[in-house]
């Protein structure tokens, strides 16, 4: 990816890169190229270049492409550079606190912020992505299963989704549909706000549950699986849950439905 990687704007001197690292008052949570041989020490583990090679996207030209949990941006710079013609980025805290406004600014993005959490997503943007990427956010959510529902709302064409899976801790039960609850780092002191941390198996049953066809792109390390990545695309038709229970798809907190906004008038 880095080799034919094009420059948003005239691109920045290792030596601005650099200072820009050193200067930064915001947290680097992700690793990816600022300029050439120039990484900010962010804890992606793998870093953002490697999921993108991983999940075989090599021209996004003309696409349009949404970044959930964007955190710094990484990915959503990284898209542009692959072409991508729309992208927006989106985390639950504000963009200036991430640091994603100052990065834009600094590589020359037209990329866009919006504030909200997973499970607002339909609402607040209303529309579909030819590309939804999301990366290491499903553990972070207490309601996972929601939080898929949501993600399905705002798939245009597919989705990709990179997760720490729980195969390698489950051992000889690791190819059985389970999901390993953890609570205040339960698992290591880095994993604070993770929740729920399923095989992949029952990571692809979540995914047909809430409509979602899933194909498994890579599972990773070799020696026992705690990652993985899969493409979605949503299945025709409803979610497969509104067919076999009694649970319908929950109303957005965030708005109330279209019929009962009031209407202001300036």
């Amino acid at each position: 990816m880095a080799a034919n990687r094009p420059s948003l704007r005239l691109a920045p001197s290792a030596d601005e890169a650099r200072r820009f690292v050193a200067e930064a008052t915001f947290p680097w949570l992700q690793r990816f190229p600022l300029a050439h041989d120039v990484f900010p020490p962010g804890e992606t583990i793998p870093d953002l270049e490697w999921l993108w090679e991983t999940a075989g996207v090599k021209d996004l030209t003309g696409k349009s492409l949404l970044d959930v949990g964007t955190q710094n941006g990484g990915s959503c710079f990284l898209a542009e550079w692959l072409g991508a013609e729309e992208v927006v980025g989106t985390d639950v805290e504000d963009e200036a606190t991430l640091g994603f406004g100052e990065l834009r600014d600094f590589v020359g993005s037209k990329a866009t912020y919006v504030r909200s959490s997973v499970y607002e997503l339909p609402d607040r943007l209303q529309r579909r992505f030819d590309l939804v990427l999301f990366w290491g956010g499903l553990v972070k959510l207490r309601h996972p299963l929601l939080g898929l529902d949501a993600l399905r709302q705002v798939i245009g064409g597919e989705a990709l989704i990179a997760t720490a899976v729980a195969d390698y801790e489950m051992g000889d039960l690791g190819w059985l549909p389970y999901a390993r609850y953890h609570r205040r780092a339960t698992l290591r002191k880095t994993t604070e706000d993770w929740w729920f941390v399923p095989t992949i198996a029952a990571l692809l049953d979540w995914c047909w549950s809430s409509g979602l066809q899933p194909e498994l792109i890579s599972a990773w390390p070799v020696d026992g699986y705690q990652q993985c990545m899969i493409r979605v695309r949503p299945a025709p038709g409803s979610p497969e849950y509104t067919r076999l229970s009694a649970e319908r798809p929950l109303v957005s907190h965030a708005a109330p439905p279209r019929s009962a906004r009031t209407r202001v008038v300036a």
